[in-house]
């Protein structure tokens, strides 16, 4: 099973979840299918922690509460 189509079973399952897509391909068609799919953000590897921390806290919008006090549990 390749990212897209797991992001999509995750999707599917829990429609509430927000799905973050990281992959070393950055092809647009990539990106573009990603977030069709349901993705709420595409991020290309490499990325250091610090950027996809900030991805994280975006996507979490409301809820970055979660995404900040994890990060500070480290």
């Amino acid at each position: 099973m390749e990212g897209i189509e797991a992001a999509e079973r995750i999707i599917r399952s829990h429609p509430d979840a927000r799905v973050v897509m990281v992959s070393s391909v950055g092809y647009q068609e990539n990106i573009v299918a990603a977030l069709q799919k349901g993705a709420r953000h595409f991020v290309q590897k490499p990325v250091k922690a610090e950027i996809l921390y900030e991805v994280i806290k975006y996507v979490m919008g409301d809820d970055a509460v979660v995404a900040t006090v994890a990060a500070q549990e480290r």
